[in-house]
């Protein structure tokens, strides 16, 4: 991390007070998302715990199993996606706070690795997700046109 010290954009004074005070002003805006998924994760949680508590009172059929099942899995997965996220936007907002208020390049930087970080996990999703709409728009299609839909 050699050019970390060569080019220290920072301590330099070579990034304007008002560039830093958008840096700080997103850096708090990005804790704030992170928060709200953190809380989002949370209210995800519980109503999947209430979910649970409550079958019993919709009886023990296998549609109701199914669509349990079907729940906890969104969940995990959903959850370990968000949380994922959530702790690299945090950290992200951590580091590019440090950074500009101590004047540290390398936490600087840091932060704004984790940023693009987040962006890129974020891309590769909607990507999936466009690619898994997709397959199912095309098998849609298919099953129309054989008259799978009569």
């Amino acid at each position: 991390m050699d050019y970390l010290k060569d080019n220290n954009l920072l301590e330099n004074n070579q990034l304007a007070e008002e560039n830093k005070e958008q840096l700080l002003s997103i850096a708090q805006w990005l804790n704030i998302y992170a928060i709200l998924s953190f809380i989002s994760l949370g209210i995800s949680l519980l109503s999947t715990i209430l979910t649970y508590s409550r079958v019993s009172d919709f009886g023990g059929s296998a549609a109701v199993g199914a669509a349990l099942g079907g729940g906890l899995f969104t969940l995990i997965i959903g959850g370990g996606i968000t949380l994922l996220l959530s702790i690299t936007i945090f950290n992200a907002a951590k580091f590019i706070k440090a950074g500009i208020v101590e004047s540290n390049q390398g936490a600087f930087i840091l932060g704004i690795t984790k940023l693009a970080t987040f962006f890129k996990i974020n891309g590769i999703i909607i990507i999936v997700i466009g690619v898994i709409l997709a397959i199912g728009v095309v098998i849609a299609i298919l099953a129309a046109i054989l008259g799978g839909f009569r």
